[in-house]
């Protein structure tokens, strides 16, 4: 059921989406409290691999040793100069900065330094990298750029057992896809909260799947950070969906008719049902730009068989095809939605369905980032 008995007003105006301080102001109250989504274990499978990765005006590497993720400010402790310039690579021992050749090892202290002597009376391991929090849920790999990162499990709510249940184990990941998109991230998450753009917006993918009746949905707003959709979805009969009902059910999944989408404000969300999970994080890059992050799992089981086996990757092929063509669709919604709001001349309007109420959960807390109330400011300290 929706919460709402009427429709609700527009609660951020254009400035929102348009101006630098407001870009600015989010960032510092909003993202770097916040734990952030950057990569699974799927993408570093072998021992020493790291991904360099740009979160909030940070170049970081994110690093495979010893079995755990450590994660780095990908900046030399020497000179200041990039350690590296790659997307990705294997530091197999230590982390080699590309200018003067430093070491460091997993503890981000300094292992070796070419022409030592000449750096007296410097001592071993005095000057070493600046390291970030990291936090594994499931097969998602987390960090936090705050200092003193609040609790993983509080910042994603019911979120956090889906992570770890739907990400990991029996459910592999299929796909991965991180675009730089032409809209405020505030744009990419409100059409995230929502499913009433479907019917035109995706009119040859979701559009065909009818709008989910009221009484089959609930939302649901646990605290002023999250929010929740659970459909019950035991009347589908789609053939489409029966079908890909029918591969899960022979992989050996049990059927438990729920289509589920938890969010953790400010960017974080998970897709989750009988087949699948999608795990979503949003950053800003600039007020009119953001970085959308997709890692797909797909239920696989524990069978093993040739026919099983080849099922298994049409299957997950073909979901893969739907998903990438639909997150496509929403790049392309968001730009237009970016052009639109950014008219000099807006219409009368700004209105918003009870079907799309959570996104105005969601404008309440973006609005909230910007009070300089002593209230907002005990509950930002708090976190």
């Amino acid at each position: 059921m929706f919460i709402s008995d009427t429709h609700l007003p527009n609660l951020l105006n254009r400035e929102y989406y348009l101006e630098e301080s407001i870009h600015r102001l989010e960032c510092e109250r909003g993202f770097l409290p916040a734990w952030h989504l950057i990569a699974t274990r799927a993408d570093l499978p072998n021992e020493g691999d790291y991904l360099t990765i740009t979160l909030l005006g940070r170049s970081l590497i994110l690093w495979r040793i010893n079995g755990e993720f450590h994660c780095f400010l990908n900046v030399c402790s020497h000179r200041f100069c990039t350690i590296t310039s790659k997307e990705a690579g294997n530091f197999a021992e230590h982390i080699r900065c590309q200018y003067h050749g430093w070491e460091f090892a997993a503890d981000g202290c300094t292992r070796k330094i070419p022409d030592a002597p000449s750096f007296k009376p410097l001592q071993k391991g005095e000057l070493g990298l600046t390291e970030y929090a990291t936090a594994l849920v499931g097969d998602l790999i987390f960090v936090c750029l705050a200092q003193n990162p609040q609790d993983i499990r509080n910042f994603l709510g019911n979120a956090y057992d889906l992570c770890a249940e739907r990400c990991s184990g029996s459910w592999v990941q299929a796909w991965s896809w991180q675009p730089l998109c032409e809209a405020n991230w505030k744009i990419a998450n409100e059409i995230t909260l929502e499913g009433y753009h479907t019917i035109a917006a995706h009119s040859e993918t979701l559009g065909q799947f009818p709008l989910p009746k009221e009484a089959n949905m609930r939302h649901g707003f646990p605290d002023e950070r999250h929010c929740e959709l659970d459909v019950d979805t035991s009347s589908d009969d789609h053939p489409d969906i029966l079908r890909v009902l029918r591969v899960a059910e022979h992989l050996g999944r049990k059927r438990d008719n729920r289509y589920l989408h938890y969010h953790a404000f400010p960017h974080f969300g998970i897709i989750a049902n009988d087949v699948y999970a999608i795990a979503q994080s949003i950053y800003p890059v600039t007020p009119t730009t953001h970085i959308n992050l997709y890692r797909m799992f797909v239920y696989r089981g524990a069978r093993r068989d040739q026919f099983t086996e080849q099922l298994f990757q049409n299957h997950a092929s073909a979901l893969t095809t739907f998903w990438a063509r639909v997150f496509d669709e929403d790049r392309f919604m968001s730009t237009e939605h970016q052009r639109g709001i950014s008219s000099p001349e807006l219409p009368t309007g700004g209105v918003i369905s009870r079907r799309e109420e959570r996104v105005v959960h969601f404008q309440r807390y973006a609005r909230g980032l910007h009070d300089t109330s002593e209230t907002f400011r005990q509950s930002y300290d708090s976190i």
